[in-house]
């Protein structure tokens, strides 16, 4: 079929050819006018076009960085008031006292007594914060737990004690540890969350109390991380096609637009393994590429957060970004 196109083409060009020498001088001197009418006129086009994208390239990676970054310092803050919640466990005298005397406490009336001390203290937290789907006390050296929210099932609760991320809570020796995707299949809806916990020490004598979780609802994260696509004046976000992703240290997606992306590995999205490697090992830990998702040609713009182990990601169609310089092409040509 290749031959077959090239000997048409040659005789299509033969015709051409032969039908050009037989014109008048006149006819051929005004082809040839046209010819030489168009030639800068496509010269100037091309070059408007090629120069046009490539500014335009440029803009957009400088937007686009700079916009993710401001992105990610506000995610940043975000997430700093669910660790100061945390910390105010060790920092205020009077709570970590509840906390002591909660895990001092024999029997369920004493339990029933202590905990509702140590309500009054922690419960404004999670009920002026619709985000927060539960917080959670695990006392050492007991079965028993403080709960505030919704309530998960007990053999939940149980593995939960029982994980590798309870284990590297109480490794991190007080330092607050951020777990992978979670969630928590129900009848109205499975929960999708992930969890921010800090080892709790008794703050004068430093014995190690228990375990505190805050369960954070990962339609906060997407809310940060997506609601400033849309900007007024601007196509929206799923007219767009923007959007963006926060990916752990394990390339798992824990926060997306779309539920269906949730918990997967980012190499579902970017099949190149060399585009994954940069975003991870690049440095300082922020910059650009262009590749492919799920067929289609995207930019994406990525900023590493090393305080909690994240990473952003912001991606854009690149149909989307140049489309204003394809009008350019074809009104020029």
């Amino acid at each position: 079929m290749g031959v077959a196109m090239m000997k048409f083409s040659l005789t299509s060009i033969r015709s051409l050819v032969a039908g050009y020498a037989k014109q008048s001088i006149r006819r051929k001197l005004l082809v040839l006018l046209l010819l030489a009418s168009l030639g800068p006129v496509l010269i100037v086009g091309l070059i408007s076009f090629t120069s046009s994208r490539r500014a335009m390239v440029n803009k957009i990676a400088d937007y686009s960085g700079e916009a993710l970054h401001n992105t990610a310092d506000y995610l940043q803050l975000v997430i700093s008031k669910y660790v100061d919640i945390t910390y105010q466990l060790i920092s205020n005298r009077e709570i970590n006292l509840c906390l002591e005397e909660y895990c001092q406490a024999q029997t369920s009336y004493e339990r029933l007594v202590t905990g509702r001390r140590l309500g009054h203290h922690i419960q404004g937290y999670a009920f002026n914060d619709q985000d927060i789907i539960s917080m959670l006390f695990f006392p050492y050296g007991s079965e028993y737990h403080y709960l505030v929210g919704s309530a998960f099932d007990n053999e939940y609760l149980a593995e939960l004690r029982a994980s590798d991320y309870f284990t590297q809570v109480r490794e991190a020796n007080g330092q607050v540890v951020f777990s992978d995707l979670n969630i928590f299949k129900q009848s109205q809806g499975d929960l999708h969350f992930i969890m921010i916990a800090r080892q709790i020490a008794n703050t004068l004598t430093g014995e190690k109390l228990g375990i505190f979780v805050i369960c954070l609802d990962q339609e906060r994260l997407h809310q940060v991380i997506n609601s400033g696509l849309a900007g007024e004046g601007h196509d929206s976000a799923e007219e767009s096609g923007r959007y963006s992703l926060i990916l752990n240290n394990k390339g798992e997606i824990i926060s997306a637009p779309t539920t269906d992306l949730l918990g997967g590995d980012v190499s579902r999205l970017l099949k190149k393994r060399r585009d994954i490697e940069e975003i991870f090992t690049s440095e300082p830990g922020r910059g650009n590429l262009v590749s492919k998702v799920q067929g289609k040609r995207v930019f994406i713009a990525y900023e590493a957060m090393p305080e909690i182990g994240w990473r952003l990601l912001n991606i854009i169609p690149t149909s989307y970004l140049y489309a204003e310089a394809n009008r350019v092409r074809w009104i020029t040509f």
